[in-house]
């Protein structure tokens, strides 16, 4: 476990680093909102709608942060673009299409699982039945049997 000092150093940093680039943190904390909100939302294990929605959501963000990076006065354009409606609208859009591809994906699988796992029913269903064809009912199971474990005759 990591010692209190290095968490500290670590959340110093990152506070540096955001007043440092504040452009930056500006934009990305209204237009990464809907990645945040699914990561709280997300109870799974792995996260993996969470990577997919926060993808999406950085992708829709990026256009808008190379503007911030490329323009002289970084803090005026990041408020410009934070205020403007379509921008927000075109960075939400970006996590609305990754819950999207979530949301597909996910279904394709299971699709896919479900119809393997009835293919492999039917081929045990098919073994068992060539089974009983040849050694009898009794590999069944189904047989009632003696307390040596005989089967016992009607």
């Amino acid at each position: 476990m990591k010692s209190k000092a290095t968490i500290l150093g670590i959340i110093i940093a990152v506070i540096c680093m955001a007043l440092v680039m504040l452009p930056t943190t500006i934009l990305l904390a209204v237009g990464m909102l809907p990645s945040v909100v699914c990561f709280v939302a997300d109870k799974t294990k792995n996260k993996a709608q969470t990577i997919a929605v926060a993808a999406f959501n950085l992708a829709a963000c990026t256009l808008f942060l190379l503007r911030v990076w490329t323009s002289q006065q970084g803090l005026g354009i990041a408020m410009e673009i934070v205020l403007d409606p379509l921008a927000i609208v075109v960075m939400y859009m970006g996590a609305a299409g990754g819950y999207a591809v979530d949301i597909i994906v996910s279904s394709a699988a299971s699709a896919v699982m479900y119809k393997k796992t009835e293919l492999r029913q039917q081929s045990i269903k098919k073994t068992q039945k060539e089974l009983i064809e040849r050694w009898g009912e009794k590999v069944t199971g189904r047989l009632q049997l003696d307390r040596s474990g005989f089967p016992v005759e009607k």
